[in-house]
């Protein structure tokens, strides 16, 4: 039989809306809030899910939210698109700042000012990786 040596990043959230509270775990990927004005990472842990000899368990964080708190869960796609005219990726830091810059916007305006920067950012190329970014805000 032959061996799967694929890994899978992934964040996981479990949230309790009785506490307002939200437990969650990450591999590779961060989970980001964003409360009045400022950026809180949660780092997830350097390590995929998938089939690893040495099974270990993800770290597990949780986090009082907030009313007005947005939360961010992510794949890296987004902040790697490269730019055609530049060949540079966006960054997570540039996501950071674009995030921090769209907070005051409704979510849906948020989505679909994303997609028009991701669009004109890619330009006539290809998308260079799947995208998964959602937002949610309490």
């Amino acid at each position: 039989m032959e061996e799967i040596h694929d890994g899978m990043d992934i964040s996981i959230c479990c949230f309790f809306p009785d506490e307002m509270r939200l437990e969650w775990a990450g591999a590779h990927n961060p989970l980001w809030v964003i409360r009045d004005g400022s950026l809180i990472e949660l780092k997830g842990d350097w390590k995929s899910v998938g089939q690893n000899e040495n099974a270990q368990h993800f770290s597990h964080h949780e986090i009082k939210i907030q009313e007005g708190d947005t939360l961010y869960v992510f794949s890296d796609g987004y902040a790697d698109q490269l730019d055609p005219d530049t060949r540079k990726r966006l960054t997570t830091q540039g996501l950071k700042n674009i995030l921090l810059s769209f907070q005051n916007m409704p979510m849906s305006q948020q989505s679909q000012e994303l997609k028009l920067l991701h669009n004109k950012r890619k330009g006539n190329k290809d998308q260079t990786d799947d995208i998964c970014l959602i937002g949610i805000r309490f």
